[in-house]
């Protein structure tokens, strides 16, 4: 019998690229990398983006496909958003992850 032992995160990647979905987001404008909050980074990948950032991930109810101000309901905080990521950076993680990232404004 043969099988792989990893954590849920990395597994859930590994689905989606075999799915082809691409669900990270990037907004090269803000500089703000997004991933679904149910879908969060494998562990590797979160710490290197907070490396690189500086700073500690947020959730955020902002869909990163509507304008900045957009009230929001309140608990409704679905995507976890990285600040101050660059476009390379952005690119190489998704990359690395199999996946196609999603420009957004």
């Amino acid at each position: 019998m043969s099988g792989f032992i990893a954590d849920k995160r990395t597994v859930v990647y590994a689905e989606l690229a075999r799915a082809e979905r691409w669900v990270l987001r990037y907004s090269p404008l803000r500089r703000e990398l997004y991933t679904p909050k149910r879908m969060q980074l494998p562990h590797l990948h979160a710490r290197a983006a907070v490396l690189r950032s500086g700073l500690l991930p947020q959730l955020t109810a902002l869909d990163p496909q509507t304008e900045p101000n957009r009230q929001s309901i309140p608990g409704h905080k679905s995507y976890v958003k990285y600040v101050n990521i660059d476009e390379a950076f952005a690119r190489k993680l998704a990359e690395s992850l199999y996946q196609k990232l999603q420009l957004v404004p």
